[in-house]
This record gives structure tokens, sequence and C-alpha cells, in this order.
């Protein structure tokens, strides 16, 4: 069975890690994936880097079995005349444009399967989190491939299109407050005697750890919460201090002005 063909319509840095985590996993071979993007020196670099094949729009849009949409999403609109009549019949969309619905893309391409997904940047150590919506075109084998290619750097969730904005804010943004959270823990370590390294090392380590239990040990949050906590001990003073702070509501509150603010720039983009 010939494997298919992907051309990757910009290669910033989004689109460049989840190749570059692809490549590593051995998803693809360099030789399937075609790119196309403004900056001919940079085109170069990551044709040296990756080992992937610069082409121009039109050949990537006629040629390739998926078309990955990794433009910034207001300039999507300005690359759809050259795009869509250069389209083969027979390729399937995948958007990584935050923000753009499906529908939109399909008005401006025509009745093409549209895949929309939200990745993040741990894809590129094989680590990421991302979240995909198809739309009815899609076949079982389309289908197949595209969950394979992202479960090849991380976990993949299959989720309806109405909730891509709460994936934009808990795992598209996701990292940033984890490293935010990690500075502050660090910080603190520091003031106690650790160096900066020392802490971020005990830090990440307990991120990493404590993430693959939530997702192997098979029990929720408050249940891992009460396995560490013993009656007065450290933790759970800290936990009551936590409760103290209302960090529940702080917390929520960051990823709902996320959520927002991602509802807000997708209806801006909408109307470019």
């Amino acid at each position: 069975m010939t494997s298919p063909t992907l051309g990757f319509i910009g290669m910033g840095r989004m689109a460049s890690l989840i190749v570059e985590g692809a490549l590593d996993a051995g998803m693809v071979k360099p030789s399937a994936i075609f790119f196309t993007r403004k900056d001919k020196e940079k085109a170069k670099i990551t044709e040296d880097n990756l080992g992937i094949r610069y082409a121009e729009l039109a050949d990537i849009a006629s040629r390739c079995d998926y078309i990955f949409l990794s433009v910034k999403p207001q300039q999507f609109h300005d690359i759809t005349e050259y795009l869509r009549p250069a389209l083969s019949k027979k390729c399937c969309i995948v958007s990584i444009m935050a923000g753009l619905s499906i529908q939109t893309i399909k008005t401006a391409l025509g009745d093409r399967p549209v895949a929309r997904v939200m990745p993040n940047t741990p894809a590129m150590l094989g680590e990421g989190a991302t979240a995909i919506s198809f739309d009815s075109g899609y076949q079982r084998p389309q289908k197949a491939f595209i969950l394979s290619f992202f479960q090849s750097i991380g976990r993949v969730v299959d989720i309806p299109e109405s909730a891509q904005v709460a994936a934009t804010a808990i795992s598209g943004c996701g990292p940033a407050f984890f490293y935010y959270l990690a500075d502050a823990i660090c910080q603190e370590g520091v003031e106690n005697g650790l160096t900066y390294d020392q802490a971020l090392t005990l830090c990440a380590q307990t991120f990493i750890g404590a993430g693959s239990m939530l997702l192997e040990a098979g029990k929720a949050p408050a249940e891992l919460i009460r396995d560490v906590a013993s009656p007065n001990g450290a933790t759970e003073a800290g936990l009551k201090q936590l409760q103290t702070l209302n960090a529940d509501d702080v917390i929520r509150t960051v990823i709902r002005t996320a959520l927002q603010r991602a509802i807000e720039l997708g209806q801006i983009k909408e109307t470019q």
C-alpha cells in the first residue's frame, strides 16, 4: 500500500514541531512530506533540518492526499483564491489554524473533508495533547490515518467541534499555565535552599509523574489527592491553604478567560 503524501501550507513553529515529532516516531518518511512557506531562506533550513521537500503551493495542492493548513488564521483568505482551484478532488483538509470553523474552511475551499485540529507544543517530544474534530466527509480510513498521525506525537481526543474552544484553553494554552506554576514553585524552592535547576528537576518530574498517574492509575483526581495527603501532614496543610485562597476559583477563572478569548479571536477571524 502506497503511503499517503502530506502537504503543509505554511511551515511555522507549530507545523515544524508536528512534522519533527511524526518523523521521529517513524509515522511517515520525509519523502512523503511537502511544504511551502514564504521565506525561501527559512524553507531551505527546513529542508536541510527535516529532510522534507519544498514545493510551490499549487504543486502541493494538486499532488498531496492530505493538505495541512498551517498558516496564520488571518492569512487563510489570502491564499484561498490560489489554493481552491489547484486542490485535488481526492484530498482531505487538516486545519491547525486556531479559531477557524470547519464550515468557514469548506465554504472557502469547496466541499472537501475537513478536520479541525488543536495540537500543542509538547508534540515535539512525542508528548503532545491533540484535540481533533472531523466533519462527516471524512471516511473511516482517512480518519484512522489522521488519528494515527497525531497519536504518533502524543495523546489524541476526538471531540465535537463545539468543544474546540475548551480544548484550546486546556491543552493549547495549558503548557504556558504549567510553566507559570512551575516557575513560582521553583522560586519558592530557591528561597528554601535548592538551586533553581534542582527545584526545576523536582517540579517537572513531579508534574510528569502526577500526569501519568492521572492517565494510568484509573483513579479520579480527588482519590489521588487522598493517596498523598495524610491526616495533619504537610500536604493537607498546603491543600487547606489552596482552599482558603479559593485556588479552585482562580484556576477556573484562568481557563474561562482563555476560553473566552479563544471565542473572541475565532469571531474576529471568521469575519476577516
